[in-house]
């Protein structure tokens, strides 16, 4: 993901998640694990109570962030597809 401005404005879901050991991100579609990201907000991944384990984009001075947030939490979120033809 870059850091470049997205033209969503709210908190949005990714498909990166830490379920089994906190702070091993990976992608849910795939499972690929995702490492160290440099992208994350100050104080972020925080995993507050223990339950942040789904990872959210966000604004934060005119550019999207990464944030973790509880995975039950309402929020817009981004779809992958595969094209299989056009």
């Amino acid at each position: 993901m870059s850091t470049g401005k997205m033209p969503f404005l709210f908190h949005t879901w990714s498909s990166a998640v830490d379920f089994g050991r906190d702070g091993d991100f990976y992608w849910e579609s795939t499972g690929a694990f995702i490492g160290p990201h440099i992208n994350w907000a100050a104080n972020e991944p925080g995993d507050v109570n223990g339950i942040e384990d789904c990872v959210i984009l966000f604004p934060q001075a005119g550019i999207y962030k990464w944030g973790d947030a509880p995975c039950n939490a309402v929020r817009t979120y981004i779809c992958e597809a595969k094209i299989t033809s056009l």
